[in-house]
Order: structure tokens, then C-alpha cells, then sequence
């Protein structure tokens, strides 16, 4: 417990993939029906995303339970615990933050479609798919945020039962610039937790923007350029 005290920083990351890697590789074993090593070496063949989800949503609370765990053994328990319970609720932020946080990621998603010479399908009144979309992605984000695995970046990687050979690569490069992002939120917002959640949501929320075919004439793209978008 000592040792957990002198080395805080490190033992959040270790207790955080313990559990978190744990759970998806008990999963891993399980969703593929794996009873050999040749089983694992064919893995991407044999696992969907949709047969790993469960697992994927279990191992997403890995740094809650850690963050947890580590305040409950550092000093000040309690000062430590309330000071991270006010982040959850910290809204009193700066109008520039809301605005970076919540209209940013949109409006960029338009820009590309707009660049790539994507429009609205043409029963589709323009102007207001882009209106109501730029709108309702605050509101969809925030209640994606509290629903499901929880916004850990991950849901956008596994929608859509992208091929493992495929998605992993990708995730990480999108994980890693997240996680920055995210870092940054929290720090422009002084320690709001809340809104960095709120991105998360809105991440995972407006990932199929691009590519939903309900919404944009797409019939020009190739599966492989859906993929990647």
C-alpha cells in the first residue's frame, strides 16, 4: 500500500490496463472461442466487434475504478475525493470553452463534406440539415455521454464491424489525439470534468455524420473511403 502511495502516477496506469486489458483479453478469448494458439493467430477473422462489445464495455470503467482506487488510498481521501466529484459538476466555465468544446468538431465534419463535394441527399432540404445537425449535436452528445460503454473514445473505432487489421491502427492514431484534446478541455476549463465527458459523447455521437447515408448523397464513395472517413 506504501509503495502505492510513493508511486501514485504509476500504479493508476497499472491498475488502469490491468483491468481494462484484462477484461478485453478475457473477452478476446471468449468471443473468439479460442482453444489454441492457432485460434489467436486467427483472431481477426474470428472475432466481430459486435461479439466483443459486452467486454469492450466493461473494460471502458478501467480508469474510473483506478482513479478511484487511488484516491482512496493517497492522503487526503476525502479533500481528494471531493475536489474530483466537483469536476463532474464544474459548468461555470468560459463561453470560448463551450463553443471549442461543443461546435468545433461539427462544423469541421461539415467543412470536409463540403470540401470533398458531399451534399445532402436531395430530398433533404439543405440549410436545415445542416442547422439541426450543428444543434442537436450537444444535446446527442450529451446523452450519448451517459449512455452505453460511456464516452472513452472507443465507440467510434468499433462501429460500423470495421475489420481488426483495419481498426487498430486507426484507433490508436484517433485515441492518442483525443486523449490530448480531452486533456486540453480539461485544463481550459479548469478542471471540468463534466465537459470533457460531454466531448467524448459528442465524439462518439458525431463519428457517422460523414458517412451516414440517410443524410449525404454517398453513392460516389467506395466502401474503403466510407472506412476511412
Amino acid at each position: 500500500m506504501n509503495r502505492m502511495r510513493e508511486k501514485p502516477l504509476l500504479w493508476f496506469f497499472v491498475i488502469t490496463y490491468g483491468l481494462s486489458w484484462g477484461v478485453l483479453g478475457y473477452g478476446f478469448v471468449i468471443a473468439g472461442e479460442m482453444s489454441s494458439i492457432a485460434d489467436l493467430l486467427d483472431a481477426p477473422s474470428r472475432i466481430t466487434m459486435k461479439a466483443l462489445m459486452p467486454y469492450v464495455v466493461v473494460a471502458s470503467f478501467g480508469p474510473l475504478v483506478a482513479a478511484f482506487l487511488m484516491i482512496a488510498i493517497g492522503p487526503n481521501p476525502k479533500e481528494a475525493l471531493l475536489l474530483w466529484l466537483k469536476g463532474f459538476i464544474r459548468l461555470n466555465v468560459h463561453p470560448f470553452v463551450y463553443l471549442l468544446t461543443l461546435f468545433v468538431l461539427p462544423v469541421i465534419y461539415f467543412l470536409i463534406l463540403t470540401v470533398l463535394g458531399v451534399a445532402p441527399l436531395s430530398d433533404q432540404e439543405a440549410a436545415l440539415v445542416y442547422v439541426t445537425s450543428l444543434g442537436m449535436s450537444s444535446v446527442n452528445g450529451l446523452a450519448t455521454a451517459f449512455m452505453g460503454a460511456g464516452p472513452i473514445g472507443e465507440e467510434p473505432g468499433w462501429r460500423g464491424g470495421v475489420d481488426i487489421a483495419v481498426f487498430l491502427p486507426t484507433y490508436i492514431v484517433g485515441v492518442i489525439s483525443l486523449a490530448y484534446v480531452l486533456t486540453k478541455i480539461w485544463r481550459w476549463s479548469h478542471g471540468s470534468i463534466i465537459l470533457a465527458i460531454w466531448f467524448h459523447g459528442l465524439v462518439n455521437f458525431t463519428a457517422n455524420y460523414p458517412t451516414d447515408v440517410r443524410i449525404w448523397a454517398l453513392d460516389g464513395f467506395t466502401d474503403v473511403q466510407l472506412k476511412i472517413s
